[in-house]
């Protein structure tokens, strides 16, 4: 169907809906559960602690921890607590765009580049 329905189907559909679903997708939650050794300080991480203490929020938010075997900023594993606005901005498109965009991206890439850039730094 190209509407979201209110009950989650028991099979998956060949094709993406053209509306977001009404109900938040559980990346907007914080995960249960979710404690992470955070070795700066020697002392687990928690979105419950997060959510309480904004010295660790803004701490702690926006680094990488491990948690079940994965490494990510630590507001994806708790969104909610590390106040992260994790709706998305625009509905993503089928087709993947095929030239690069002509304005440059606002934050640096995480990962350096393989070649060298044409201006000077």
């Amino acid at each position: 169907s190209k509407l979201p329905s209110m009950e989650p189907s028991k099979l998956p559909s060949m094709d993406p809906s053209n509306l977001p679903s009404l109900s938040p997708t559980p990346i907007c939650h914080d995960v249960q559960g979710f404690r992470a050794f955070y070795n700066v300080w020697k002392k687990y991480a928690t979105c419950d602690k997060l959510s309480k203490n904004a010295f660790w929020r803004i701490e702690v938010c926006n680094i990488e921890l491990l948690y079940n075997g994965e490494t990510k900023k630590v507001y994806n594993f708790c969104p909610q607590a590390c106040q992260y606005d994790c709706s998305p901005t625009s509905l993503p498109t089928k087709i993947p765009s095929v030239l690069p965009s002509y304005l440059p991206s606002r934050k640096p890439s995480s990962m350096p580049s393989m070649n060298p850039s044409k201006l000077p730094s």
